[in-house]
């Protein structure tokens, strides 16, 4: 922990961090929208059949 903590301050990564939390999360809510928009279209038609 005593190394990390000086690395921390150097790159003050609670804003790189936050920021690249939220593009990881982005990304996943946009790849979870394109599966979920593939499945449901998959799962009409077997639905239909």
């Amino acid at each position: 922990m005593s190394k990390i903590k000086p690395q921390i301050k150097k790159n003050n990564p609670s804003k790189s961090h936050y920021s690249t939390g939220w593009n990881i999360f982005g990304a996943v809510c946009l790849i979870g929208e394109i599966v979920f928009t593939l499945f449901g279209k998959k799962i009409r038609k077997i639905r239909k059949k």
